[in-house]
């Protein structure tokens, strides 16, 4: 991914290594959600965040965005409607 547009609620995949993906949704604030899912093929058509457990919620920049393989299609996912959990990863 070339270049990373922050938007609300947008999903991204994250390759976690060469076989296996993850979803993060983007939160407000650069905020970003890890949900308890992966997969081999980075297929996430129809997946609904809001039933997937949260891992954790973490700040990003934008020298971070080398690991996202790419932006997912608004049509083939539900974002999470949960709050921003309040137990975060510290940042420094």
């Amino acid at each position: 991914m070339k270049r990373l547009v922050w938007a609300v609620d947008g999903a991204l995949s994250v390759r976690l290594r060469d076989d296996l993906f993850t979803v993060a949704q983007m939160r407000e604030s650069s905020f970003l959600q890890f949900f308890d899912i992966r997969s081999r093929t980075d297929d996430w058509d129809g997946i609904d965040l809001n039933r997937v457990d949260s891992l954790f919620v973490i700040l990003v920049a934008n020298s971070t965005r080398a690991l996202f393989e790419r932006r997912l299609p608004k049509a083939s996912y539900v974002p999470t409607t949960e709050p921003i959990p309040q137990r975060m990863l510290r940042t420094v």
